[in-house]
């Protein structure tokens, strides 16, 4: 479960949301620190975890292209 970039991704945006509604709510300040401080070990795991676990379902490249955008076409220069 710790090592699945969807289940990293959204428990790092439902700290997130929680972080932001507490903000706006007036909770302690010592609570919006806490949680300020830990914000960069839980960025930090998700990039890990989708970087080494994630799986790339797009197109590879081909020998003459340099970028890969899938929602253009590829223009003919030569």
């Amino acid at each position: 479960m710790l090592r699945n970039p969807a289940f990293a991704t959204t428990v790092v945006t439902g700290y997130l949301a929680l972080y932001y509604i507490l903000f706006y709510t007036g909770a302690s300040e010592s609570v919006i620190t806490a949680m300020f401080a830990c914000s960069p070990i839980l960025v930090v795991w998700m990039a890990i975890t989708i970087i080494k676990y994630g799986k790339y379902t797009g197109k590879e490249l081909s020998e003459h292209e340099e970028w890969g955008y899938e929602d253009r076409e590829i223009p003919n220069v030569k």
